[in-house]
């Protein structure tokens, strides 16, 4: 198990540092062209050594703003570097171009790929809710999220459920656009996710329409929409909504879907494999691109979205414990130095002599080797020097805010707090998954206040007024999802909730019967 954390904090060192020398370095540059805000931004390339990209305002918003939420996720605050790196990520609001959307370049325009128009939405989204107050933010998540409503009735919200079985949508004329060749339905989830994230801030009545009309298209859909990264932000969404909201939405078919294998992307979903000796179960990417072919970005991405998923539908924290426990041991795989040699495409690069760059992908096979450390670069002969990926690299602090060792090193500790983005109050929750086939124990440092250590899983206070470290004993092939709440609190229980000073610490209570799971990694049915 690497040291994610340490990691993340490695690569903000390293990715940031303007004095760093070498070929290739330094990777940060000062953007002054001063496109949409009338002061400096930054830029980071998106891959080592891209000609592309050193200079200007020659910089991709889902790498910039992805290295200061990575950031922000393990304890960095990045306005208090040697720039405001959270102020700078303004620059990607466009502004200049009329559309008022945050897009993947300060020069962008929409309407060339739903996901590449939601996902810089959806990062700035996580920066504004860590950085409450910081400059415009509140008021570009605002604006933003207004624009997707109307993008959503220019979908056909304003006659019913819009339709999002397209490739995009074009804000300049607010046509849906086909090209022929794919279509992202998931754009529905990623909607969702900011239309919900929004009514959560702002409580606007069109922003929580728009989610649920989001919502009900996913519900009527029969095939598998997952595109990119998209699907499981809806499906948290959907979870929030659930437990919040009392709604009725199907999380558990948007959970399969999310482990299946997409309809609309042919091979899309996750590995579930041995790949030549090494364990590759829970990476995303493609299950049968020469043999499969995972991304650094969609697995760290999807950790980030289904984690905080448990506290709102603990029926699955066993599925999603184990599913991590999988992915935090395979995702070592995308780092240099992990694999035998001649097992990466780009060992000839020496500027990161602690390895903190991910590769952009980890390949089956490739050249008669296996698994592979490589990306898209070389292979397609498209122009950066190396296969070495910042615009995925970056996400790394969603591992790192989430996963802890404990003292068993195959029990993690997760947060779910760490990626849980407008969320109302909460005390600290961690997610435990036990894959023994008997009862292990685990220690917990629970700090030096009084707290009761409850288990949202079992609806039930394992131990009373515990102060320091303390033990919890985790069933066989089992989780315990841990909530810390005050041990003087006063307890409570409403519409099937449970409280302790009005805060809630089991949003599940009335959901325990029939408890179900996803179906198990390499199980390809989805489960009854």
């Amino acid at each position: 198990m690497r040291d994610w954390h340490g990691l993340a904090r490695a690569y903000d060192d390293f990715v940031f540092d303007v004095n760093a020398r070498g070929q290739y370095l330094p990777l940060v540059w000062t953007d002054k062209s001063r496109v949409n805000i009338n002061r400096p931004a930054f830029g980071l390339p998106s891959y080592v050594g891209d000609p592309k990209r050193t200079s200007g305002p020659h910089h991709e918003g889902i790498t910039c703003m992805g290295a200061v939420l990575g950031a922000t996720l393990v304890g960095i605050d990045k306005r208090r570097q040697r720039n405001d790196y959270v102020l700078m990520c303004e620059a990607y609001y466009n502004v200049a171009n009329g559309e008022r959307l945050v897009l993947n370049g300060v020069r962008a325009r929409s309407g060339g790929s739903f996901w590449y128009d939601i996902w810089p939405h959806i990062v700035f989204y996580a920066l504004a809710d860590r950085y409450p107050n910081a400059g415009r933010m509140d008021a570009i998540v605002k604006a933003t999220a207004d624009r997707w409503y109307e993008a959503c009735l220019a979908m056909g919200g304003d006659k019913g459920v819009p339709d999002f079985d397209h490739t995009v949508l074009r804000f300049r004329t607010m046509q849906p656009v086909d090209n022929g060749k794919w279509k992202e339905p998931d754009a529905a989830a990623g909607i969702g996710w900011l239309q919900y994230m929004a009514w959560a801030k702002h409580k606007d009545a069109k922003n929580l329409q728009a989610a649920a009309w989001c919502m009900q298209f996913l519900q009527e859909q029969k095939r598998n929409p997952y595109y990119e990264v998209l699907l499981p932000y809806g499906t948290l969404a959907a979870a929030r909504m659930n437990a919040e909201l009392g709604r009725n939405h199907d999380v558990h078919k948007l959970l399969n879907w999310c482990f299946g294998i997409s309809d609309c992307r042919g091979g899309w979903g996750v590995i579930a494999t041995n790949w030549h000796g090494y364990d590759c179960h829970g990476l995303v990417g493609s299950i049968d691109n020469r043999g499969g072919y995972a991304f650094a970005m969609n697995t760290f991405a999807q950790a980030g979205a289904l984690v905080p998923l448990v506290r709102y539908a603990d029926r699955y924290a066993r599925a999603i414990g184990k599913w991590m426990l999988n992915l935090a041991n395979a995702a070592r795989l995308f780092y240099p130095g992990e694999l035998p040699e001649g097992h990466e495409s780009s060992a000839f690069w020496k500027g990161d002599p602690k390895g903190v760059i991910a590769y952009e992908g980890l390949r089956h096979e490739w050249d008669g080797k296996g698994p592979y450390a490589t990306g898209e670069p070389l292979a397609m002969k498209w122009g950066p020097a190396t296969d070495r990926g910042l615009y995925g690299s970056g996400y790394i602090g969603v591992l790192g805010g989430i996963v802890r060792t404990t003292n068993d090193e195959r029990i993690l500790q997760l947060d779910c707090l760490a990626t849980d983005f407008y969320r109302p109050p909460a005390y600290a929750s961690y997610l435990y998954y036990n894959p023994y086939d008997i009862a292990k124990q685990v220690t917990v440092d629970v700090g030096s206040r009084p707290c009761d250590l409850y288990d949202a899983c079992a609806d039930t206070f394992l131990r009373r007024k515990v102060r320091g470290r303390a033990s919890i004993a985790i069933p066989a092939d089992s989780s315990v999802l841990l909530v810390l709440p005050p041990s003087d609190g006063k307890k409570a229980h409403r519409a099937g909730k449970t409280f302790v000073d009005g805060v809630v610490i089991d949003y599940c209570r009335a959901a325990k019967a029939g408890k179900t799971e996803i179906a198990p990694i390499g199980d390809r049915a989805p489960c009854q």
